[in-house]
């Protein structure tokens, strides 16, 4: 891979791994959501002065338009609009890296919108059920996720989706932030001679 291939690659990767992060917790209903093209087909939807949730990647195409998680549920009108902005094809999949809220608030939106929704076995696990987290000293009771927000298509270890010329490859990694953390590769990203990877 050429030395600005990897570089835009490891962009992507930090624009979707440290968005919650960094951002300030907010009032959702102030939050905006910013949109910045990658490569091709290929942007990123974050937050913009407030937290929207974790970035989501969106791939638009001749096939449709695919998503890689959906931010926290109070966004999702605003999510569905800026990814109406960049397209006018129907959202036919959404693919989540883990079952935290803030990657996947937008699932029951989406779902009911009929996107299919993959991520692993683990993910789906976790969100039909009531969680109890412990973050900070407080112990929290997350509900479980609506019917409508769960995933329909789930894997052990990964799975390939051949959308929008690209072939993306979808990997589970052993237990990380939770046990069914995935990243995302996008194997033929319209960077030549590059690829495009996301977690």
């Amino acid at each position: 891979m050429k030395k600005g291939h990897r570089l835009t690659a490891v962009f992507v990767l930090l624009l979707l791994a440290g968005g919650g992060a960094r951002a300030q917790m907010g009032d959702p209903a102030k939050v905006a959501l910013k949109t910045t093209p990658v490569a091709g087909g290929v942007s990123v939807i974050e937050g913009a002065n407030g937290f929207a949730g974790g970035n989501v990647a969106v791939s638009v195409g001749n096939d449709g338009v695919f998503i890689v998680d959906d931010e926290l549920t109070p966004m999702s009108v605003k999510l569905k609009a800026a990814i109406a902005a960049l397209s006018k094809k129907p959202l036919r999949f959404v693919i989540n890296t883990h079952w935290h809220a803030d990657h996947t608030g937008g699932n029951p939106a989406m779902g009911s919108a009929g996107a299919v929704i993959v991520a692993h076995d683990n993910v789906r696990k976790r969100l039909a059920v009531d969680q109890t987290v412990s973050f900070g000293g407080q112990v929290r009771t997350i509900a479980a996720t609506p019917p409508e927000g769960l995933p329909v298509v789930t894997f052990a270890e990964d799975v390939t989706l051949h959308l929008n010329g690209d072939d993306v490859h979808v990997i589970h990694v052993p237990p990380a932030h939770t046990d069914g953390d995935s990243i995302v590769h996008f194997a033929t990203s319209r960077l030549s001679n590059g690829s495009i990877s996301l977690s």
